[in-house]
């Protein structure tokens, strides 16, 4: 809804002229609107309702080719899940991440934390999917930040999201080719090839899926996810069934002492970022069937199976090492001893096989970023913030197809300047993927803000105070409360000096006010493209 405009949804109030007036303003509705639908529906440019919200007869935006050809797909609910969760990359998180919120956090208690972030994403996801019945675009954070706190936030936080995604599929895409060099020149025995060639070659296959129809990067998506998640499942069964390493121990990681001894605010951020991708549901809308239906289910679903799948993986973890001994374990060396517990337990054939399979778990998520990051560029383009060449969606494929190409050419110009510039890949990939876990917490924070915000303006028939400000304001505190854990533990997330981290970090807010800045300029100087903000 439009800022400074109380709305409910009856009838009389919602027919008001205060509402004519301030939407007209904005240039999105027409002299003589008409009576449409039955139900309030935020699209962005224009305020639809039925019982009596009105509708523009002709717009601005009425005759754009880009809306006769907009994105469309056929993802269900098991597709959608599974493209969100290959964003998680769950093999990569477990080997990567997870060891370090043992060895780092407190140890034993570290699994809480999963549960704990999966409740704090459930908080949000109330109001986020409720906002999301009147928020029919693609445009993610972008679009649900406009319609809360504004268009100068709303450009802000799309400015932060698209680059924080380009920059994390980057990051990927180099630590993929760091992975596939090791595995192939490894545990391959084969031909050492530069890590940067892999990771172009991984630019070019993954720009040739997201040209087309998400379909299909969907399919390919859910083959990759499904045998990690076999892996996974076999992991746990297999350890559980030896009884780990000193039997199996539960009271350890539900004792208050232990959740809350060490640096558990470690194993609380990570827990948290651990369940970062849930937005993508929203970023794909406009190609699944039924989006209210299958948006909503699929958010809870992916939380519901992240927070389970994680909280017990890492629970394992800790039996595989011993619940006494598994925070030593983990911080001697992260990665390496959880590799080592693959080998003891279910031994060295799966031992070879998770490293192809944490391969293929990379390449899944920078696919899945690649197609995030295109969707942002696309809906910037649609909003004339970009050049509208970019808004474009492909007329046979149903794909940002020049979004993604425009993607593709800035990721793989960012792997030819780390060449040309001989950073350290290993340190180079490490601050990029940090630096976009810092700015997910932005994001996630301002979100939150935006939904309490538009459903308290609206005030919407199915919404109660529960949905409306209560689920939101606890999510805004929990996600808060993580981003300052994550400002007090910035060595966590990047392993440069600090000098480079406040830099890092400065730069990620001064992109937000740059947003914001962008904004006024078009407000006095291109109202037209004002207006289109976050609104297609």
């Amino acid at each position: 809804m439009c800022r400074g405009t109380q709305l409910e949804a009856t009838p009389q109030q919602i027919t008001s002229s205060g509402v004519d007036d301030d939407l007209a303003i904005a240039g999105v509705l027409s002299p003589r609107p008409k009576v449409v639908g039955e139900i309030v529906s935020y699209n962005g440019s224009s305020l639809t309702a039925l019982s009596g919200v009105q509708a523009p007869e002709t717009g601005p935006q009425s005759e754009s080719p880009e809306r006769e050809h907009g994105l469309k797909g056929n993802l269900g609910i098991f597709a959608l899940v599974c493209t969100v969760l290959a964003f998680n990359a769950p093999l990569g998180t477990i080997a990567g991440v997870m060891p370090v919120a043992i060895g780092l956090g407190n140890g034993a208690g570290a699994p809480i934390f999963y549960l704990v972030g999966a409740a704090i994403m459930s908080l949000m996801a109330i109001g986020f999917i409720k906002m999301s019945r009147y928020i029919k675009n693609s445009g993610g954070f972008y679009s649900f930040v406009t319609a809360g706190l504004g268009r100068e936030m709303g450009l802000g936080t799309a400015f932060l999201a698209t680059s924080g995604y380009i920059v994390q599929t980057l990051g990927s895409m180099i630590f993929g080719g760091v992975a596939l060099n090791g595995l192939v020149s490894g545990v391959l025995k084969g031909p050492h090839i530069p890590w940067w060639l892999y990771a172009l070659a991984s630019v070019l296959v993954i720009g040739v899926l997201g040209y087309f129809r998400l379909d299909v990067s969907a399919k390919v998506l859910t083959f990759l996810l499904g045998a990690e998640i076999l892996f996974v499942l076999a992991y746990d069964a297999v350890i559980v069934f030896h009884g780990g390493a000193t039997g199996l121990d539960v009271s350890s990681s539900l004792s208050i002492s232990t959740i809350f001894s060490g640096s558990f605010g470690v194993a609380l951020l990570i827990g948290v970022m651990g369940l970062g991708g849930f937005e993508a549901t929203v970023v794909f809308r406009e190609e699944v069937r039924n989006p209210e239906r299958t948006v909503a289910i699929s958010t809870y679903l992916f939380i519901a199976i992240v927070g389970i799948m994680y909280g017990l993986t890492c629970w394992v973890m800790v039996q595989a090492a011993g619940s006494r001994s598994a925070q030593a374990f983990y911080a001697a060396d992260p990665a390496g001893n959880l590799l080592a517990t693959v080998r003891t337990y279910l031994g060295t054939v799966s031992y070879d096989l998770i490293n192809v399979l944490l391969n293929t778990s990379i390449l899944a998520a920078s696919l899945a970023l690649h197609n995030i990051s295109a969707r942002y560029v696309y809906n910037l383009g649609r909003d004339r913030i970009l050049p509208q060449f970019f808004g474009a969606a492909h007329v046979r494929h149903d794909s940002p197809y020049r979004a993604s190409v425009l993607v593709s050419l800035l990721v793989g110009g960012g792997v030819l300047l780390a060449v040309a510039l001989r950073v350290d890949e290993n340190f180079f990939f490490a601050q990029l993927l940090g630096a976009f876990g810092y700015a997910f917490m932005i994001m996630l924070l301002i979100t939150t803000a935006a939904v309490a915000v538009f459903l308290t303006r609206l005030k919407a028939p199915e919404t109660n105070l529960w949905h409306r400000l209560i689920a939101p304001g606890l999510a805004f505190i929990g996600v808060g409360a993580v981003l300052v854990l994550a400002t007090m533990n910035l060595d966590v997330l990047f392993t440069a000096p600090k000098s480079t981290t406040y830099v890092i970090v400065a730069v990620m807010y001064s992109t937000v006010v740059l947003g914001v800045v962008v904004a006024l300029i078009l407000k006095r100087v291109r109202p037209e493209t004002y207006a289109r903000i976050g609104r297609q």
